[in-house]
């Protein structure tokens, strides 16, 4: 997947296979040189609290 970071060693070998991600995505700190971003979401995505 192209939002998938571009690392066998983390992520395995590239798999052209569709991917189902079931969770939370948070909000990154671009500022924070300890962050790897390992997969993204496309610019469409949200996340919902029914809750709030």
């Amino acid at each position: 997947p192209k939002n998938l970071i571009n690392a066998p060693t983390i992520v395995g070998a590239q798999n052209n296979q569709p991917l189902l991600f079931e969770g939370t995505g948070l909000i990154l700190d671009k500022d924070n040189t300890l962050v790897l971003p390992i997969l993204a979401a496309d610019s469409t995505a949200y996340s919902y609290n029914p809750k709030n």
